[in-house]
């Protein structure tokens, strides 16, 4: 059976095969994921110890060693680099690039974290493992208090939650998350003076709290026909409850007085708080919903936009609601624009095709455009991989490789007929005479494109939908060349014989004296070999050169209506300067004319509005992150610098960085230089010396370190016989400053369905006449200025 005409012999499987190909590909069309940008592997995680009182060197030893000494059993880590500031220890893990399956590796190292705990030193909470997420949110709803009064947070926290909640029931949502949510808690603070004529402390009102807070099982009742729950009620549920408990006054446990004798009482907000969000100027919080790996963008954001608006429209007197953020316009645009480029691509190849070969072949070629594209959709919708800018790009750049194996086939197959063969004979001779070749040709690009298509890591993954979509492509057009094209053309050909005459329909345009130039050139350089391979390299060879004065950047900037800027203060700033500080910021960054909006988060990062945006600061009173909205995509580098330079002057002890949206896997810098010792002071000076060299270079917007100066602190100088008289050790000197200046822990009341850790102070500050507090010098290079107390 020659299997060459087989589809010219059997019309019916040839339409047959047309069907499936074009329903299988339309279906595939609606099936597909639709992202903007691919989803890469999340190689990245964090580790997060809090260190309530100690200072950076104490947690850098027993802390943050700790954890690196654990994490270097893992060869699977490519690099740690760790972080130890006052109270807080953060170790940032990156996996090797040739990692894909992450979450044993997470796995593991959770565990290990776990059984880690006991090796930490007193008074270090767990530690808290986070796993970046390299996929941006979907959906970002913002609420704002619009009343001149003060917000309500309350208020604002708890239809916040419910519309977390509602959004978390939107099928196809992965995970929802509240920004600069307040968080509640209840407030017991002592008198100081009614304590004291008691002989109380906070940490015996806490110790009584606790005791009386049982939410716990009591153990079990077995009998001989049943099983039975033992639980002790009186768990705190209520304010009434808190004030009721009664406290230990006296060493022989018969005097007691009330929590509510001493302490006010009260449910508030935690303070400080832990980061303030400023919508377009005004306080409010952001609800962020990011949907599953899989799901049609375009659908979920339809789903999810209509939960909000309702949410928004149900919203009481003095809040406003408004979707602040949403992916699927980006992608839709995106998408829409790589369509347009694809169908005005192959327009512009058949308009081309019916100018240099008649109306036959450029509607038998125009045919296989579609077809292969209809195909790659079948084979990306096999290979599990969404319609992205990246996947739709590799289609575009295959457009002109899609009619190379058609025209050669097209011309080959009349030039079998123009022979006088018959339709079958032309058909089957043509497929022979080209199989090999066009296998070669073939397999030739498909090499090509490998390397890119198994490239590793992070930029493998975002590039490699090219070269996949390229190979796919070329692939479905070496079948559609060997079957459905050259049986096409014999069928037209049967259906609509081709005339003698020839005119512009049937062969296109043809100039006599070009022909004969062109002939005579190939005739020349074919008798002179050496000169033809050399005619042949001269344009590469141009382009070489050539490319070595353009700019080189591996990956463009997105074309993107946004851009994010960046401030950091001296660690030692509270949360509300660096509120004002973001302020004032945002005024100047306002005044911009291309400038729409500007949402500033204060105390941590803005939620992930593009995909490679890195998550890093959390509990940071001192940072600031501002996600600002512009006019449009055009120009908007211009629009940065601008931004840059205006912040940089108003802005003097603060560093500023604004960054423009670039594509690719996230990274912190494009040039980022590493020194590496054991003395933090001649670090520090080397670092400044290099920040030095490298403002001098041109075009470099920022320098920054990650070795700042540290933060400034008081230090207690006890007198040891004083202390000692007064009955004190250095133990309980700290215990009682914790207790009465950090709030000591009393349990916690069920509210509903929420629980509220009970907090208890102590009303004016310590006081002690057992301790000098002297205030230390900032080390080098802090910009913060001296603390004093009165």
């Amino acid at each position: 059976m020659d299997l060459s005409s087989l589809y010219y012999r059997n019309p019916r499987l040839l339409a047959l095969t047309l069907i499936l190909i074009i329903v299988a590909g339309l279906a595939s069309l609606q099936l597909l994921p639709r992202t903007e940008d691919p989803q890469l592997t999340a190689r990245d995680a964090q580790i997060f110890v809090t260190f309530p009182g100690a200072d950076a060197k104490r947690v850098e030893v027993l802390v943050t060693d700790v954890i690196e000494d654990m994490l270097a059993e893992f060869e699977e880590i490519k690099k740690i680099k760790s972080s130890s500031r006052a109270g807080l220890s953060s170790v940032v893990i990156e996996l090797r690039d040739e990692t894909y399956d992450t979450e044993p590796i997470w796995t593991k190292i959770r565990d290990d974290l776990a059984g880690l705990r006991s090796d930490l030193p007193a008074g270090a909470q767990a530690p808290e493992f986070v796993e970046f997420e390299l996929a941006a949110y979907t959906l970002l709803v913002g609420f704002t208090w619009t009343l001149p009064t003060e917000p309500n947070r309350a208020i604002f926290g708890r239809l916040s939650e419910e519309l977390a909640d509602r959004l978390r029931a939107v099928r196809g949502t992965h995970d929802v998350a509240v920004y600069a949510g307040p968080t509640e808690e209840i407030h017991v603070a002592l008198d100081p003076a009614q304590a004291a004529t008691l002989g109380l402390s906070a940490q015996a009102v806490s110790d009584a709290l606790q005791q009386r807070d049982a939410k716990v099982a009591a153990g079990e009742l077995l009998g001989s026909t049943n099983e039975l729950q033992l639980e002790v009620t009186g768990e705190l549920d209520s304010l009434e409850r808190v004030r009721n408990v009664l406290v230990d006054r006296s060493a022989d446990g018969h005097s007691f007085v009330c929590v509510g004798d001493i302490a006010t009482v009260t449910k508030t907000e935690t303070l400080p708080r832990k980061s303030i969000a400023l919508i377009d100027g005004k306080p409010g919080l952001v609800i962020a919903a990011r949907m599953e790996v899989g799901a049609r963008v375009d659908v979920w954001a339809q789903r999810a936009g209509e939960v909000a608006e309702k949410m928004i429209a149900e919203l009481p007197q003095g809040m406003r609601g408004e979707i602040l953020f949403d992916q699927s316009k980006y992608t839709r645009a995106r998408l829409g624009d790589l369509v347009s480029n694809f169908l005005i691509g192959a327009g512009l190849v058949m308009v081309v095709l019916l100018f240099t070969m008649g109306w036959r072949s450029a509607l038998l070629v125009g045919t296989a455009l579609p077809l292969t594209t209809l195909m790659v959709l079948q084979g990306l919708r096999l290979i599990d991989m969404p319609l992205h800018q990246m996947s739709v790009t590799g289609m575009i750049i295959a457009l002109g490789l899609l009619i190379d194996n058609a025209i050669v086939v097209v011309d080959e197959v009349r030039h079998q007929l123009a022979r006088g063969k018959a339709g079958a004979a032309a058909v089957s001779g043509a497929v022979r005479h080209l199989a090999i070749p066009l296998l070669g040709s073939t397999l030739t690009t498909c090499m090509a494109f490998a390397p890119i298509a198994l490239m590793p890591g992070g930029a493998g993954e975002f590039v490699g939908p090219i070269a996949l979509s390229v190979i796919l492509a070329v692939g479905s057009s070496f079948f559609l060349a060997l079957t459905i094209t050259p049986a096409l053309t014999g069928l037209l050909d049967r259906l609509c014989p081709a005339q003698s005459a020839e005119t512009f329909l049937t062969r296109g345009l043809y100039f006599k004296g070009l022909d004969r130039a062109y002939t005579a050139a190939l005739g020349f350089l074919y008798r002179r070999p050496v000169l033809g391979v050399a005619v042949a390299t001269l344009a590469p060879v141009l382009g070489f050169l050539a490319a070595g004065r353009l700019p080189e950047q591996f990956f463009p900037p997105a074309d993107r209506d946004q851009f994010n800027v960046e401030i950091t203060l001296d660690p030692s700033a509270s949360i509300e300067r660096t509120k004002e500080i973001a302020v004032k910021a945002r005024e100047i960054i306002a005044e911009h004319p291309r400038v729409e909006r500007v949402h500033m988060f204060v105390g941590q990062n803005s939620p992930k509005y593009y995909y490679n945006l890195i998550e890093t600061q959390r509990d940071a009173p001192y940072f600031t992150q501002a996600l600002v909205q512009l006019d449009g995509p055009k120009d908007s580098i211009a629009v940065v610098r601008d931004i840059q330079a205006a912040l940089d002057e108003a802005l003097p002890g603060a560093v500023v960085l604004a960054k423009q949206i670039e594509q690719g896997p996230p990274f912190d810098a494009p040039v980022e230089l590493h020194l590496f010792g054991p003395d933090l002071q001649r670090l520090r000076e080397l670092g400044n010396e290099a920040r030095l060299a490298l403002t001098e270079i041109p075009d470099v917007t920022h320098t920054r370190s990650t070795l700042d100066g540290g933060a400034p602190k008081l230090r207690l100088a006890l007198n040891s016989e004083a202390t000692q008289l007064a009955g004190f050790d250095s133990v309980g000197v700290a215990g009682a400053l914790q207790s009465s200046l950090s709030g000591a822990t009393g349990g916690s009341l069920i509210e509903g369905t929420e629980e509220l850790p009970v907090r208890v102070f102590v009303g004016s500050a310590f006081r002690s006449k057992v301790a000098n507090i002297e205030t230390l010098p900032l080390p080098t290079g802090t910009a913060s200025g001296w603390t004093t107390l009165a």
